[in-house]
């Protein structure tokens, strides 16, 4: 492993992106189970998350009027089970210049991007590594993400929020295929994601937003409710070669983005 390829232990975790109150909802539920080598994270994202949703603020105060107004073109989503071949479909999809994605910009700094996404672009590429720390997939602010990311940073239910207390019970069970929310948390998941792609498609006028989250395949009836007219591909694999894959995903990022060992 060359020195360019190698593991930055000081990069940022994904928690550092989230809203201050989403954030500390999650500390809340994961009962503060922050291991003593971890403080710093938590210290670090309590100080980052406050900042982020003042911008937050900003942000809905320049362009709330024009989000409103934003239309969002029924999306095309890619479905299929986490290193089923999604990643790679999705970089090739938004080759396709009638295309966009959210960015990796987008949804690790969800709040505000609108705002900073030019200072984090032109000036701190240097938080990412060049590469996923599961595979070989390149890494940078202007590849495409997946959107779950920006749902669990926004204060959503998400199976990403396990990534936090990997050695705890689900945080948010049912949150996969939403069967597990209230009416009032369903009504708030549906809210958020279209405000989120508002403000991608605000910034990417003209093109279909193309969107890629493994979770999103449990929802189809919930996508169809929200955009009728949203197309679907989904991917299969062979369940016996995809499990070790699967293992090789979640634990580099536990580990990575856990607060506790």
């Amino acid at each position: 492993m060359t020195a360019a390829h190698k593991p930055r232990e000081w990069s940022p975790r994904v928690w550092e992106g989230s809203d201050f109150f989403a954030w500390l909802h999650l500390l809340a539920r994961g009962r503060f189970a922050v291991g003593p080598l971890h403080a710093y994270i938590a210290a670090a994202a309590t100080a980052s998350t406050f900042t982020h949703t003042l911008l937050g603020w900003w942000q809905h105060h320049r362009y709330g009027r024009d989000l409103a107004r934003t239309n969002v073109e029924p999306p095309l989503f890619v479905l299929g089970h986490w290193r089923s071949g999604t990643t790679l479909l999705h970089e090739l999809l938004i080759l396709d210049p009638r295309f966009a994605s959210p960015s990796t910009l987008h949804c690790f700094l969800p709040k505000h991007f609108l705002l900073s996404e030019g200072v984090f672009r032109d000036r701190l590429g240097f938080l990412l590594p060049e590469k996923r720390p599961m595979d070989n997939m390149a890494m940078g602010w202007d590849r495409p993400q997946e959107d779950e990311f920006a749902l669990a940073l926004l204060g959503q239910p998400s199976p990403y929020t396990d990534l936090a207390f990997p050695n705890r019970m689900p945080i948010d069970p049912g949150s996969l295929d939403l069967s597990g929310l209230t009416p009032r948390q369903l009504a708030g998941w549906k809210r958020t994601f279209r405000r989120f792609l508002q403000a991608v498609q605000f910034r990417l006028p003209g093109r279909r937003l193309v969107l890629k989250s493994p979770p999103h395949t449990a929802r189809v009836p919930v996508l169809l409710e929200l955009f009728p007219g949203a197309k679907f591909v989904h991917l299969s694999r062979d369940p016996y070669v995809l499990f070790l894959p699967t293992v090789q995903l979640w634990r580099p990022l536990a580990a990575k983005h856990g607060l506790h060992t």
